[in-house]
C-alpha cells in the first residue's frame, strides 16, 4: 500500500512542500530560509560582524575545540595540501618560516608580542638609541634586556629596555652592563688613549 506524502505551504514562496523541508514549528521552508539569511547578511554586513566578533569573544574555547577536532579529522588533506604548497611557493614557504621563527623567539624568550614589538619601534622613532641609526633590512633590531634581571638568553620580559642595532647590543654584552665601565673608556677615546713613547 502506498504511503501519501504529506505537505505543507511555505508562506513565503507559496509552494507546497514535504514536511521534511521544514524544521520545527517554521513556516518557510529551507531553501526560502537560505536565501533569506543570505539577503540578510548582505543588507547587514556591519551589524552581522559585531554579532560575530561577540560570539567569538564570548566561545573562544568552544571555537577552538570545534577547529582541533575538524583538523584531527582531515589532518591528512591538510598535510597534503601544506606539502603542495611548500612545493610550488619555495621562496614565500622560508620567508613565512623566518617571520614563525622570530615571532616564536620573541614570544617565548622575552614575552613580547608584534604589538610590543611595534610599540617600541614607534617610541625609538625606527632608531637606534645607541648609534641613532635607522633599522632596516640592512640594519636590524635586537631586544636589549637587563642582564641583572635575567641571566643568559632569556627574559622576564617586565627586564625588556629596548632594541639596539647589533653592534650596540653587543658592546653592551661585552661590557656587562657597566657604566663604570663605558665612563672609563669613553674618557680613554675623549683623551685620544694614554701617553706612551715608541721606543
Amino acid at each position: 500500500m502506498k504511503t501519501e506524502v504529506q505537505t505543507k505551504v511555505c508562506q513565503r514562496c507559496k509552494l507546497p512542500r514535504e514536511l521534511t523541508d521544514f524544521t520545527k514549528n517554521q513556516r518557510w521552508c529551507r531553501s526560502c530560509m537560505k536565501e533569506y539569511r543570505v539577503e540578510y547578511n548582505k543588507k547587514n554586513v556591519d551589524k552581522r560582524k559585531v554579532v560575530e566578533r561577540r560570539y567569538r569573544v564570548q566561545n573562544k574555547e568552544k571555537i577552538a575545540a570545534r577547529h582541533r577536532a575538524y583538523y584531527a579529522e582531515h589532518k591528512a588533506y591538510y598535510r597534503e595540501r601544506g606539502q603542495v604548497w611548500r612545493t610550488v611557493n619555495p621562496e614565500r614557504n622560508r620567508e613565512q618560516n623566518r617571520r614563525n621563527q622570530s615571532k616564536n623567539r620573541l614570544r617565548y624568550r622575552y614575552g613580547l608580542s608584534d604589538a610590543d614589538i611595534q610599540v617600541l619601534l614607534a617610541v625609538q622613532e625606527g632608531r637606534c638609541p645607541g648609534c641613532q641609526r635607522s633599522f632596516s633590512q640592512t640594519l636590524e633590531w635586537q631586544v636589549d634586556h637587563d642582564h641583572a634581571c635575567c641571566l643568559g638568553t632569556e627574559s622576564c620580559g617586565s627586564c625588556v629596555r629596548g632594541l639596539l642595532c647589533r653592534a650596540c647590543n653587543s658592546a653592551i654584552g661585552l661590557l656587562a652592563d657597566s657604566l663604570e665601565r663605558l665612563e672609563r673608556l669613553g674618557s680613554y677615546i675623549q683623551q685620544g688613549g694614554i701617553s706612551w713613547q715608541k721606543f
